[in-house]
């Protein structure tokens, strides 16, 4: 039944996409983890290419899609249904419902009750619809993000609308039965991380982006157009989903130890772990240049970050090599 989706409930440095994807495959009964396969990344565009002045706005993880990924390792299709109106959203939703296929619901969690920014902040939020009840023209819903109580939560039609909700649809394929080598699948991976982009690889872009940190950042511009939510910048946003990317990357390397027993993976799975609990260090840090207070220097907690950042880069690549040694021993 649909209904038992809702046995999942969040997962350590997930996204709510993320939460909705490990949900399916457990009552799919199939894995994910190789969704994460490039969450571990980095770009960074030097303001000459680039007409914004904000740090925030060019940097990025890289190229991560975490359906674009479960359809290319596991078969799941799936479809975002932009085009429909709002009214016909809702009459897909309720068709795919009777059809006992789960939805993705896609809104702004404003509207949603059971999250912590309902009617304090809007946004996207990704959840699953799984049954509907036509005498009160709502649907039912798990949200493994919000599922301490492992409860069912109850979305109105109004509420679906006002958020403008849309509709993910997402089926099983037709799929192989996925048959990798380890040390082939792996070693390709993170030797694209020393390939070249704009003649750098991604730890010398970490690198270059700490060095222009240090010289040019402006916490003020940063947070322009967010002052209200400060901490919704872009340069908090865009270091967060590069934290957690380091976090993700490791689970998938859990994963691999896991399925062809190799231990080793467990230890720079760990590593990984331990980077992105720096990374996040470092925005901690920087959350501390919007205190309104004066007591503080901000140059000086402006350059400590980027000191930190700048040797997590050389920490990272030293993990990638040793991977890079792995795979390539016999």
């Amino acid at each position: 039944m649909l209904q038992d989706i809702s046995s999942l409930g969040h997962q350590d440095s997930f996204t709510c996409e993320e939460d909705v994807i490990a949900a399916l495959a457990l009552w799919w009964g199939i894995d994910y983890e190789l969704i994460f396969y490039n969450s571990w990344g980095f770009y960074y565009y030097p303001l000459k290419v680039n007409q914004g002045a904000k740090l925030g706005t060019r940097i990025r993880n890289g190229d991560y899609d975490a359906f674009v990924n479960l359809k290319k390792f596991y078969g799941i299709n799936s479809k975002m249904m932009y085009r429909e109106c709002k009214e016909k959203q809702w009459g897909t939703l309720l068709s795919e419902l009777a059809l006992n296929c789960p939805v993705c619901i896609v809104m702004d969690p404003f509207y949603a009750y059971w999250t912590d920014r309902y009617k304090y902040l809007h946004g996207n939020h990704s959840f699953l619809a799984v049954g509907f009840d036509k005498d009160s023209d709502s649907v039912n819903c798990v949200d493994p993000s919000f599922n301490l109580d492992r409860s069912i939560k109850i979305l109105s039609r109004s509420d679906f609308v006002n958020g403008n909700g849309l509709c993910r649809l997402v089926s099983r394929g037709e799929q192989e039965d996925l048959n990798i080598n380890w040390r082939e699948f792996l070693g390709d991976i993170v030797s694209k991380q020393h390939g070249l982009v704009e003649g750098k690889n991604i730890f010398e872009s970490i690198r270059e982006f700490a060095r222009d940190m240090k010289q040019n950042m402006d916490m003020e511009l940063e947070i322009q157009g967010h002052e209200e939510f400060s901490y919704y910048a872009p340069i908090f946003v865009q270091l967060w989903i590069i934290a957690y990317g380091r976090k993700k990357f490791g689970k998938m390397l859990e994963y691999l130890g896991r399925t062809f027993t190799v231990n080793r993976l467990f230890e720079e799975s760990e590593a990984l772990g331990e980077i992105k609990e720096r990374w996040m260090g470092v925005i901690f840090e920087l959350l501390e240049l919007l205190k309104p207070c004066s007591d503080f220097d901000s140059k000086s907690i402006i350059n400590s970050a980027s000191e930190k950042i700048m040797q997590l880069a050389f920490d990272e690549e030293a993990i990638s090599n040793n991977l890079l040694k792995l795979c390539k021993s016999a």
